[in-house]
């Protein structure tokens, strides 16, 4: 939860890891690529998000947001 007045600057923080990161997802995937594992990189994305997806649920994301 974040109050009114610091909304901005957490969205600021969430934008620079996401801007921060963009390369350096891009450079590990070319490299999984050229190495003849783009199976294995789509296989360990797809588990990722799933993985996050059910952490988020484990640890209650869903209520919280229908708190406020």
């Amino acid at each position: 939860r974040t109050p009114e007045d610091m909304v901005g600057r957490v969205m600021s923080l969430v934008m620079i890891g996401g801007v921060a990161l963009s390369p350096v997802s891009m450079a590990a995937s070319g490299a999984l690529v050229d190495v003849g594992a783009a199976s294995l990189m789509f296989a360990v994305a797809g588990a990722l998000i799933v993985v996050t997806a059910l952490a988020g649920v484990v640890w209650g994301v869903p209520a919280q947001m229908r708190e406020a």
